[in-house]
């Protein structure tokens, strides 16, 4: 930790737990209730239930699933794969090239995904994408 006196850490451990309780820990808390209600019409679920995890690892949900874990743990390793090519790269350029390639990685994370997600969105349902009329357009 980068804080050295006692004090200091206690505060940091305080406002971690101040802000980190209610903006991440309860919410997820209140979805894990969610995921074993069986309904959850006022302040707390009404029964308990593990169907729709039963549910979850069944049929098309299960393939679902399954495309996602595959999917994640592929652009996982291809992220991990050219970070690490393009840190070592890296090392060796100059200040300037250095700074452009820093900027071109961070560059993804500048860009919301909502953006991305509506520009292919409108890629691939223009007509000149998918159009499967013989003969072209």
């Amino acid at each position: 930790m980068l804080v050295h006196s006692r004090r200091a850490k206690w505060a940091v451990w305080l406002v971690f737990a101040v802000l980190f309780l209610p903006l991440f820990a309860l919410p997820l808390l209140v979805v894990l209730g969610a995921s074993f209600a069986t309904n959850w019409s006022g302040v707390l679920p009404s029964g308990f239930t593990a169907s729709h995890y039963s549910a979850a690892t069944r049929g098309e949900s299960l393939q679902a699933l399954t495309t996602s874990l595959v999917t994640a743990l592929t652009a996982s390793l291809l992220a991990l794969g050219i970070g690490t090519w393009a840190a070592l790269a890296a090392a060796g350029l100059k200040k300037r090239q250095r700074q452009v390639m820093d900027a071109l990685f961070v560059l993804p994370v500048a860009v919301p995904s909502v953006v991305v997600g509506l520009a292919i969105l409108v890629a691939f349902s223009s007509r000149r994408c998918c159009s499967t009329a013989p003969g072209g357009s």
